[in-house]
């Protein structure tokens, strides 16, 4: 399915079953999944309800891909990219989950309501790449990450810059790219006790004022020691002070077990830049 070109705008993409049979069980590939590019932008993929998610699984490329400048103002929320209908059974892309390149700007992957998140698990590649490939060139600024499940990706979960794995963060997050190579957290601990966990780390960014960090849990961290984000399990606001940015978040424990690795994003909230995954802390 390729939505394209300026003045393709106000489309909704919902209820569907894009790479797979019509049991949305066994794969039935397309090259790709849904592709949005050449301006083509504001349009909605999915929806935060069950009728209008869309499956979107078992494609020989990106389950989606958003492509080019003025490609701006899409969201892709409430999919099952890279599993069948039941959100759980592996039936992956080829490639990416997502894949943001070319220049394309301010769209967004999930989001913060509930039931916003997309389940992006068991792609070949990164879960979602926001950058460049040989093929391609980087993506632009802008583009946010939130609320989602990501898990068991080829690559890694959140790629920023030539799908090249972790981009180190730097001091001052002076450096420049896709998504502006926002800085992820850096956390420190993450404690269980009275029905909460309570994290505990920093960020070293921008000027900017204000920061959504979104926190998750899997079984275990990637091979990396880095992160992806089985589980959501939400986010704190956090605020720029003279002595930078030293965050706690005391979020609902709920299935949240021992030994669980802990990991978070950061986004800009005046850019909408996200970040990768930070590396991961185990739950004490």
């Amino acid at each position: 399915m390729v939505i394209a070109d300026p003045g393709s705008t106000g489309n909704r993409v919902q209820g569907n079953f894009i790479g797979t049979d019509a049991a949305g069980t066994s794969a039935v590939p397309n090259l790709v999944g849904v592709e949005l590019d050449d301006a083509a932008g504001p349009n909605l993929i999915g929806g935060a309800t069950a009728a209008a998610r869309n499956v979107i699984s078992g494609n020989a490329g990106p389950g989606v891909f958003l492509d080019g400048a003025g490609t701006t103002g899409n969201t892709v929320q409430g999919n099952f990219i890279g599993v069948a209908a039941d959100g759980t059974t592996p039936l992956g892309n080829a490639a990416q989950g997502v894949f943001i390149t070319n220049e394309a700007v301010s769209n967004t992957v999930g989001g913060a309501e509930p039931k916003a998140g997309n389940v992006i698990a068991d792609n070949s590649g990164d879960g979602v790449l926001i950058g460049s490939t040989a093929r391609h060139r980087p993506a632009g600024a802008g583009n946010s990450v939130l609320g989602n499940a990501i898990f068991d990706n080829g690559g890694a979960g959140i790629d920023l810059g030539p799908d090249d794995g972790v981009t180190p963060n730097d001091p001052g997050d002076a450096d420049a790219g896709p998504n502006d190579l926002q800085n992820f957290p850096v956390l420190a601990s993450a404690v269980l006790g009275g029905g909460r966990l309570v994290v505990r780390g920093t960020l070293d960014s921008s000027d900017a004022a204000e920061f959504r960090i979104e926190f998750f849990a899997s079984p275990a961290a990637d091979p990396t020691g880095d992160g992806e984000g089985r589980r959501f399990l939400g986010a704190v606001t956090v605020s720029r002070t003279l002595a930078g940015i030293n965050f706690t978040a005391s979020l609902a424990a709920a299935g949240v077990l021992p030994g669980e690795a802990v990991t978070a994003t950061a986004t800009d909230l005046a850019t909408g830049d996200t970040s990768e995954f930070s590396a991961a802390v185990a739950t004490t």
